[in-house]
């Protein structure tokens, strides 16, 4: 019974953690296979993808085998039968937290590039959507689908002021200010040159209180490597040995 009641809140922890960590936007679509262990993933991605969303940074083969292991497991000991799905639920949680720390680090990265870009082209002559359609190749690839799909929105009719708003919603924190100049400039004329030194400045001025932050954060960081690996090394080697020869030259009465 207990395990039965430990599983269950297990299932619903997993799916309130899947909640709070939903999978990175623009992620690859997955391709068809005919392994029917992976199609067999496939169809548990297409139906938890509601209620966790977190499953889909697994790839579906591992949760097909997943599945299957945790039918076997259920007809030895019925209550096991979900621990597989739950570990795979724990993988999908902390690889969606990986990929969202990677893609808002890259996002962040790149915003001085992206500034960078479009002040040359802009001082090139270019208008500001040309001068994002040459500065798209050139761009990291999670900077090259947003600014893809920003152009691809205006192709199919979007007012550009729109489809800026919703392309800054994308960018974060980090592209707030770029995109008010932006849409400053399209919608009031206002100078775009002036306004994208202005952005680069302030770019450059958080990413360096970002860099600023992990410093600091770093002596934290070194704790579990030195409490995990460096002290009990330090207590193998120079404790043990003192105690080991304290015991040895104890004498106890007979």
């Amino acid at each position: 019974m207990t395990l039965v009641v430990g599983s269950l809140l297990s299932i619903v922890g997993w799916v309130c953690l899947s909640f709070l960590d939903p999978p990175p936007r623009h992620r690859r679509k997955r391709m068809r296979s005919t392994d029917p262990v992976a199609r067999l993933g496939a169809l548990i991605h297409k139906h938890t993808g509601e209620w966790l969303p977190s499953l889909d940074a697994v790839e579906a083969r591992v949760v097909g085998s997943s599945a299957i292991l945790g039918v076997v497991m259920g007809g030895v000991i019925l209550p096991l039968a979900p621990i597989p799905l739950l570990v795979v639920a724990a993988v999908g949680i902390t690889r969606t937290r990986t990929d969202r720390v990677r893609y808002r680090t890259t996002i962040d990265g790149g915003m001085v590039q992206l500034v960078d870009l479009l002040s040359l082209a802009v001082a090139a002559g270019l208008s500001l959507r040309r001068a994002f359609a040459v500065a798209a190749p050139r761009l990291p690839r999670e900077h090259r689908v947003l600014v893809e799909a920003l152009l691809e929105r205006v192709q199919h009719g979007e007012r550009f002021v729109t489809a800026l708003q919703q392309y800054g919603d994308e960018l974060g924190r980090s592209g707030q200010e770029l995109v008010a100049i932006l849409i400053a400039s399209e919608r009031d004329g206002a100078p775009l040159a002036g306004g994208l030194e202005r952005a680069a400045d302030a770019v450059r001025r958080a990413q360096r209180r970002d860099l600023e932050r992990r410093a600091r954060r770093l002596p934290v960081t070194l704790l579990v490597p030195l409490v995990c690996c460096v002290l009990p090394a330090f207590v193998v080697l120079t404790v043990v040995p003192l105690l080991a020869g304290s015991l040895a030259d104890l004498r106890f009465p007979v």
